[in-house]
């Protein structure tokens, strides 16, 4: 709604991608006997009456982030190793990639070269066992480090272009 507003109503630029489209606002009632149900009572509409729910707001300058931006946490039942292929391995590639290792692709599949990127991300840290499986720990040391990434403003390209954008117009 922020992002419609300053668009509709003062003529921002909008950087980024289309939003999710959340539009409607819902409340909740509570029952006697512990019970909750939520109703969808009102529609948001931006400054200019549009509703963006399911449709969400488009920027005026589309600007995506890395890959590694969207990299789901891992969550390691068992450890992952070569020949595992599933989600939890993609985005492990996800973030080897990210992290500036090769893991030679992004489909999920543990092969050779994803062994060697695990490797060489368990080489550089002070405390992993260094075998080329992903297990808790590895996974953990994974996560900590692609936040560390995402928190760094030079990598941010969202935000690095709109300040490109503000320049542009101080100009």
């Amino acid at each position: 709604m922020l992002a419609a507003a300053l668009n509709e109503a003062g003529g921002y630029e909008l950087v980024g991608e289309t939003t999710f489209g959340k539009g409607t606002v819902q409340q909740s009632y509570d029952f006697g006997d512990g019970s909750e149900m939520n109703l969808s009572m009102f529609r948001w509409l931006t400054s200019a009456g549009n509703d963006i729910h399911e449709e969400g707001v488009e920027p005026t300058i589309e600007q995506t982030q890395p890959d590694y931006f969207y990299a789901t946490a891992l969550a390691i039942d068992e450890p992952l190793e070569p020949n595992d292929n599933n989600d939890q391995v993609r985005s492990a590639q996800e973030i080897l990639l990210g992290l500036g290792y090769e893991p030679g692709r992004t489909d999920g599949y543990f092969d050779e070269q994803t062994e060697n990127a695990v490797i060489a991300f368990q080489e550089m840290a002070d405390d992993l066992d260094v075998n080329g499986t992903i297990n808790e720990e590895t996974a953990q040391a994974l996560h900590t480090s692609i936040v560390e990434q995402i928190r760094e403003p030079s990598n941010d390209r969202q935000l690095n272009r709109a300040i490109e954008v503000i320049l542009e117009q101080a100009s």
